[in-house]
């Protein structure tokens, strides 16, 4: 045998050697790419000022939308947070439309070429820095064992997570108002109107510009009670804060004092997102119906201590959401017993010893998340069910339904 063909032999043998068995390369599937159409409802798909990309990736949990409008694009990932979107670019529309047609009614106070020129300026394109943040929601499927306690003591900033909290509150107050008339979130991630917000708050504050909009119909999350909106726009972060640990000492009275000031701290929740995480355990005290003898199941302390892990406004988005369908099956399905967090994922139990895991998500597809969920023992039952937003793969409902797991699709 020639020496170049033995040695081209035994490298092969040797990448034969090396591999994976076929059997590995095929435990999970690509997360699909999907029309938009099929994710989400006509009416969040195109606006007056918005167009969403008609083909949408996704990542085995959401649908990463892109929104792209006049004064610039932005993505939303899950159709929760394309709603929150849609609303938002066409506030920005009528923000901009508006601060030219009285800059240039009022002359912005002896400025208004440089106002009109200012007004015009959006960060052009922040998709390349979405498609560059790291994993979140799909790192809570994993075992983490002993490393979740770690993660509660990193958690006890200051700071509320909002994009105005150093601003004087003067200028805040006035964030606050103009985004109550506009009829959207004052502490929105969104860096289009976030930045737009805080210019035309400064104007207003020093006199430059005096703007009238009307009042926007928009809301900032499907469902949101108006008075939480009225709290929102109306008091400043460190009122909220003070509102919502009075309302937590009531219905997590097992949660201490530390654990609940965790939360209230925790960055990851904004003073927005912190008052409808607090919405949804109440609902929990709500009688079930009309039955006034059901009881309020144990352990809202539970995703109290579970908020307090969250690492960044994704999974806060996620446990808010979570803790609302946990609400929603004890209400109108089946009456939770208590409610506990298993690793970093809240569930509920029933008296028949049922595990109900809620996962709030679009299009749940066979990852290596999933993979890594599949043998978690701390979620082994003989009866359980897994409630999601969306759908499922095919492939994803084979593998649950052979571990045992009964998956419910578009739980509302």
């Amino acid at each position: 045998m020639k020496p170049m063909k033995r040695i081209m032999l035994t490298c092969t043998a040797l990448l034969l050697t090396m591999a994976p068995p076929i059997g590995i390369w095929a435990q999970t599937e690509a997360p699909p790419v999907v029309k938009a159409a099929d994710l989400a409802p006509a009416e969040l798909l195109s606006g007056l000022d918005f167009t969403v990309d008609g083909v949408v990736p996704t990542d085995g949990f959401y649908g990463i939308f892109t929104l792209r409008g006049p004064y610039g694009s932005v993505r939303a990932r899950g159709v929760s947070m394309l709603r929150v979107r849609a609303a938002e670019m066409q506030a920005l529309a009528r923000l901009e439309e508006t601060t030219r047609a009285e800059a240039v009614a009022e002359g912005a106070k002896g400025s208004a070429e440089q106002t009109l020129r200012a007004a015009g300026q959006t960060i052009g394109d922040p998709i390349g820095t979405v498609e560059r943040a790291p994993e979140s929601v799909g790192r809570l499927f994993s075992r983490l064992g002993g490393k979740i306690e770690k993660s509660v003591e990193k958690v006890t900033g200051t700071g509320d997570g909002s994009t105005s909290s150093e601003q004087p509150e003067g200028i805040a107050r006035t964030r606050r108002s103009l985004a109550q008339k506009l009829g959207v979130d004052p502490y929105t991630d969104n860096p289009l109107l976030s930045a737009k917000l805080d210019q035309v708050a400064k104007w207003e504050r020093a006199g430059s510009l005096a703007l009238s909009v009307g009042t926007g119909a928009a809301s900032i999350w499907a469902g949101i009670a108006t008075k939480t909106l009225n709290v929102i726009w109306t008091m400043s972060p460190e009122e909220i804060r003070a509102a919502n640990e009075k309302r937590l000492s009531s219905l997590a009275p097992r949660a201490s004092a530390e654990e609940i000031r965790v939360f209230l701290r925790n960055p990851a929740f904004t003073p927005t997102m912190q008052t409808l995480f607090v919405d949804q355990l109440e609902l929990f005290a709500v009688p079930r119906g009309s039955d006034s003898l059901v009881k309020v199941p144990r352990g809202c302390d539970n995703l109290v201590r579970l908020a307090c892990k969250m690492e960044n406004s994704d999974q806060a988005r996620f446990l808010v959401a979570a803790a609302g369908l946990l609400a929603a099956y004890h209400h109108r399905v089946a009456p939770l017993s208590s409610i506990e967090s298993r690793g970093r994922l809240a569930v509920g139990l029933t008296s028949a010893g049922s595990v109900i895991l809620a996962v709030p998500v679009d299009c749940l597809a066979w990852t290596d998340r999933l993979v890594e969920f599949r043998d978690r023992s701390d979620l082994r039952a003989s009866r359980r069910q897994i409630l999601i937003t969306g759908s499922a793969t095919s492939r994803t409902r084979q593998e649950l339904a052979t571990r045992g797991w009964t998956l419910v699709e578009k739980f509302k």
